[in-house]
């Protein structure tokens, strides 16, 4: 009995250490899974759902007393997630916890690696201080057992504090001793440091010095294969890029950083691409768009806590309304930005834009008070702000700030300007020919010549229209100045008209040459069908937009810019991959002996040119020029503009002859007055209109008690240039003499119609009667009418054979995007689906086709109108068709009545015949 006991109580001794066994391998292997599962969510950026796991895990590992390296790997993970998920708060007090409970615990690196997580919880909750302070703890921890790549790290997050904190003496010295002490073989620590070396040089004024580290950066990002790093890197280069004015190759890097972003679930990242997105399209003076990438990029940041970095976003906005003219509201948006917790660097920003405004308005008291506080602000880590801050004193009037003065403000200003991006450069040039013009031309001449050419080698460094478009609008006004500039100092016609046609039309002129590469397209080339269905798509999403049925929609409207962002990108790495673009060959700009030999005695050019306060008007003959520049005082161009919008209005409302007149006087005052009188011997009228002046019908202005179409016949081009190319590739031989279309069948109800417009299109059964009418003039014709009217039916043919084209359709214009005006072809949505069409032909795909007509008409209403752009004209169809290769486009600026237009467009053609 005594020995059965005995072995009995064995047994249960066994059986017992058995049961622990079990038990405590069974909170192993819970622990292991809920950290595998943390872990998995972790490393799919889902943090705010790993965090639960690893906190369960955690649990179990305090409470069933598991190794301590367990416990530590839960509460390091717990600390990422917290600052990944930018759950600031909690975060903190999770780390301030772990470090006081289990401090005596912890190795050397462990403490180190808590308090490097504090660092950069602090750091991006805006806490500087704080965040010095736990850098400071996580390096000397490190130092204590010399953790190489640790080390090396922890300085350089705390060289980020100091330059957050514009100390930037304390943030180099970090730096490098940083890349003192990373081992030579971790290309990601390495990468890490050499960005932050690059954001140094930048905030110090010098991005020149810092390239060096951002593309060693680049190039270690890219060996890593982490997907983090290659997101940092992308980021640092689009703002790179974007600074120096390389709009095409930065907004490349941007959407790979937006793309990279999103996978990684990283917000604060995917806020500063929005934020350089937006600032891309700001330079660009595309504003909309600007605001649209802005306010985006504003949510995340309010969303995150980050109110410092949502003001410095709100002062922008303010900018835009400022550039918008909206000076009012651009007083009060300042006025709400909250100083509170802006770096000094953005405070001195602030009070910039307000005295930006107050000049603006006339307030050179109040604008001088402003920027006295920036430069008191200004001390010697931002001492690189201060010729900025003196830029400002040029716009005094002389009275205030003498000229010698002025001359030594803006030399300071270029001599900071010249460590800065390409845009800073130009700007600092332009300002310093300014004041120099009056008192010394030829280093006037030197300063604008200088910044011309640096636009000259952006335009050539960018493949895109829309931002060619852009860099010509931005600064046109310089061509203008500088051309006025060669006839009151020098009397040099030819070199003013030169720089005339160098304004004007540009990026059309590109266009026209560049549409090439459609056409060079490999068919099966997997990125050729990716920008297909990418414009498919984009173009889908614009009918969903206008849909009136649907509330305006901003999730839709980023999902279509994020599209165009992919769109452009690839676009520009087909054409620069493509050596057959590189072959092309790109006219110069015609001279003035080209324009006047296009000339014979009966016909003139009259070429404008519209500034702000400006108007300037060359007038040429075969023999004969002139070139008058009129002075204005106030906002000269609004009241054109104004005075046009009027003169349209009484056309339009059918008002009076004496209104008629009344309107007309006022505008030919101001464009035909001054040269009139060499007017007399000509017969033919070739006018180069410029800003509003596009939208101006100069046949229906009276000149000496007659309309000038009973006067002249006229024509519009966009510049002498222009229409040199378009005389080079006229054919000679048609297979037919007209194609036309009429699409009359447009009801209400229509799904298509509904899509395109507010008001509804209407049925347009005169549009048969028209195209009918007009083929007896025809015998050569292809005419399609009502159900063999489609987008598909249209594009299946050969353009390329057809003298005239007409369209007897409805036109849509979309000012705000001009790629989506429009002419409706079909409301057969159901049969286009089928082809992979919709019924819509717009701009951009019209600009994609080949044509060779003489002439193409648009009997359709207001296909004349669209956006327009400073230099380049109204983005518009018109446009489009001269891309795509017709030589002349007749267009129309009003709606059109559809019971008449049939014996109109009759005796057109027959007159034209």
């Amino acid at each position: 009995m005594y020995i059965k006991t005995i072995f009995f109580s064995i047994f249960l001794l066994l059986l017992g250490a058995v049961s622990n066994t079990a038990m405590a391998q069974s909170a192993q292997e819970r622990f292991d899974e809920l950290f595998s599962q943390g872990d998995e969510l972790y490393y799919t950026y889902e943090y705010e759902d790993a965090l639960p796991k690893f906190q369960q895990a955690l649990d179990i590992a305090l409470n069933e007393n598991l190794p301590f390296s367990d416990v530590y790997n839960s509460m390091y993970s717990i600390a990422l997630c917290y600052k990944n998920a930018f759950m600031h708060e909690e975060g903190i007090d999770h780390i301030l916890y772990s470090i006081d409970t289990f401090e005596s615990k912890m190795s050397p690196v462990q403490i180190g690696e808590q308090y490097y997580i504090l660092g950069s919880t602090y750091l991006n909750f805006d806490r500087f201080d704080d965040a010095l302070a736990a850098y400071g703890e996580s390096i000397r921890h490190y130092e204590e057992i010399n953790a190489g790549e640790r080390l090396a790290r922890a300085y350089a997050a705390r060289g980020i504090a100091y330059i957050e904190m514009d100390n930037y003496k304390l943030a180099q010295a970090d730096l490098e001793q940083a890349e003192a002490i990373v081992p030579d073989n971790n290309d990601a620590a390495k990468s890490f440091i050499y960005m932050t070396f690059f954001s140094l040089y930048e905030y110090m004024g010098n991005p020149t010095g810092g390239i060096f580290y951002l593309q060693k950066a680049h190039e270690l990002a890219k060996k890593t294969g982490s997907k983090k790093d290659q997101l940092n890197t992308a980021i640092y280069l689009a703002n790179k890029l974007v600074r120096d004015n390389e709009y095409s190759e930065g907004l490349k890097y941007a959407n790979e950083g937006l793309y990279l972003a999103k996978e990684t679930n990283d917000l604060m990242q995917l806020s500063t691409v929005y934020d350089i997105i937006g600032k891309t399209y700001f330079g660009l003076a595309e504003y909309e768009q600007s605001m649209l990438h802005y306010n985006e990029a504003i949510e995340i940041y309010r969303q995150l806590d980050l109110d410092r970095k949502a003001a410095e976003l709100e002062i922008i906005i303010a900018d835009i309304a400022l550039r918008q003219g909206d000076l009012n509201s651009a007083e009060l948006l300042l006025s709400e930005v909250p100083r509170e917790g802006l770096s000094d660097r953005y405070i001195v920003t602030l009070l910039l834009k307000q005295a930006q405004v107050q000049l603006k308005l006339g307030n050179f008291t109040s604008a001088d008070t402003f920027l006295k506080e920036a430069l008191t602000l200004a001390d010697d880590d931002l001492a690189v702000i201060k010729p900025q801050i003196f830029k400002y004193y040029l716009a005094f009037p002389d009275e205030v700030i003498s000229e010698q003065q002025k001359i030594s403000y803006a030399k300071m200003n270029l001599q900071s300007a010249r460590s800065n991006s390409v845009v800073s450069k130009m700007a600092a040039e332009v300002d310093l020919a300014m004041v120099f013009e009056p008192i010394n031309s030829d280093s006037a001449f030197h300063y604008a010549y200088t910044a011309l050419d640096r636009l000259e080698d952006r335009r050539m460094s960018t493949h895109s229209t829309a931002f060619k478009n852009s860099l010509n609008a931005n600064w046109q006004h310089v061509y203008y100045t500088l051309a006025n500039w060669e006839v009151h100092h020098k009397n040099d016609y030819s070199t003013a008209f030169n720089l005339f046609e160098r304004a004007k039309s540009r990026a059309l002129f590109d266009q026209i040459y560049e549409r090439r590469f459609f056409s060079l397209f490999d068919a099966e080339n997997p990125s050729t069908i990716q920008l297909l269905e990418l414009q498919k798509k984009i173009d889908k999403l614009y009918q969903q937009e206008a849909d009136p049925v649907f509330a305006p929609d901003n999730n839709l409207a980023m999902e279509i810019a994020e599209l165009e962002l992919n769109y452009q990108t690839l676009q520009d790495e087909l054409m620069r991959s493509n050596p057959a673009m590189r072959g092309l060959e790109y006219p110069s700009v015609a001279t003035l002996k080209d324009a006047q030999g296009l000339l014979d005695n009966n016909t003139a050019i009259i070429s404008y040119g519209l500034t702000e306060d400006k108007l300037y008007t060359f007038l040429l003959k075969k023999n004969d020029l002139r070139f008058i520049p009129v002075q204005s005082t106030g906002d000269f161009r609004a009241e054109l503009t104004q005075n046009i919008e009027t003169f349209r209005s009484a056309i339009i409302g059918q008002q009076d002859e004496v209104q008629l007149q009344a309107a007309s006087t006022k505008l030919t005052d101001t464009l035909l007055d001054s040269i009139v009188d060499e007017l007399s011997d000509i017969e033919h009228l070739i006018i180069i209109p410029d800003g509003p002046l596009h939208l101006l019908p100069f046949e229906a202005l009276r000149m000496n008690d007659e309309y000038l179409i009973e006067r002249f016949a006229i024509k519009y081009i966009p510049s002498v240039s222009v229409l040199s190319v378009i005389n080079e590739r006229q054919p000679l031989d048609f297979e037919r003499s007209l194609l036309g279309l009429a699409s009359s069948g447009f009801e209400s109800g229509d799904d298509l119609a509904v899509a395109r417009s507010q008001a509804s299109f209407s049925t347009l059964p005169y549009t048969l009667a028209e195209i009918d009418s007009i083929r007896t003039n025809f015998p050569e014709s292809k005419i399609l009418k009502n159900e063999t009217v489609t987008e598909a039916a249209f594009k299946a043919l050969d353009l390329s054979e057809y003298r005239f084209m007409h369209f007897a359709t409805h036109g849509n214009i979309n000012e705000s995007v001009p790629d989506q005006s429009g002419l409706i072809l079909s409301k057969k949505t159901e049969t286009e689906t089928l082809f992979g069409e919709d019924g819509y032909l717009n701009a951009r795909e019209i600009s994609q086709l080949s044509i060779n007509a003489n002439l193409v008409v648009l009997s359709a209403c207001n296909t004349g109108v669209g956006r327009i752009i400073n230099g380049e004209g109204v983005m518009g169809l018109q446009r489009s068709f001269l891309a795509a290769g017709a030589s002349s486009v007749m267009v129309s600026l009003w709606n059109i009545f559809d019971r008449s237009t049939p014996i109109f467009m009759n005796l057109f053609y027959e007159n034209l015949l």
